[in-house]
């Protein structure tokens, strides 16, 4: 079985460092191939991927294409992303799956740069069957959110509702509800 884990990856130095230790807890990892894009800004964090991929021989790192950089912000309270950057990342990820594609993977299993995942999470993914899945991460996107929201949406920026066809602020917050109360 080829699994190959993918993630564009643009993160503090503080952040990363912690991620990459706990991809080596992941079980099997001595089976497991990465493919990392490196969009970082800080030399450090590239020297961290660097030091990653000379553990291993199963590492593919590739530099970022993009030569001019919209500045990505992100402050104590949120993240802002613009299109232009989702489509960058976006870029980033049909990369990734191309060489899936090319290498004949079994598996691809994306993964956020800023995740600790549970050693078991690939091999529970993968026992469940289905062709496409996801585990689903709640956070509060800002400090002061009474409750956790999914970090996924359906369109635009966060939203976690189907856009058509709604206008009241009410409807708006009755499917958000309905949404968030799926929480399992």
């Amino acid at each position: 079985m080829k699994i190959l884990v993918g993630s564009p990856i643009r993160q503090k130095p503080e952040v990363l460092r912690y991620f990459l230790e706990f991809l080596t807890y992941l079980e099997d990892f001595e089976n497991l191939d990465f493919f990392f894009i490196d969009d970082n800004v800080e030399e450090t964090s590239e020297k961290l991927l660097e030091d990653f991929r000379n553990k291993t021989d199963r590492v593919i790192l590739e530099k970022s294409w993009y030569t001019q950089d919209e500045e990505y912000k992100c402050d104590n309270n949120t993240h802002h992303w613009t299109d232009n950057l989702i489509w960058k990342v976006a870029d980033f990820k049909d990369r990734i799956i191309d060489y899936a594609r090319e290498k004949n993977y079994d598996y691809l299993f994306f993964v956020d740069s800023d995740l600790l995942l549970y050693p078991q999470t690939i091999k529970h993914l993968i026992s469940t069957g289905k062709d496409i899945i996801s585990e689903v991460f709640w956070t509060k996107w800002k400090p002061t959110d009474p409750i956790e929201y999914p970090q996924v949406w359906l369109s635009d920026h966060y939203n976690l509702f189907e856009a058509k066809y709604i206008n009241a602020p009410e409807e708006i917050q009755t499917k958000k509800n309905a949404k968030i109360s799926k929480k399992t």
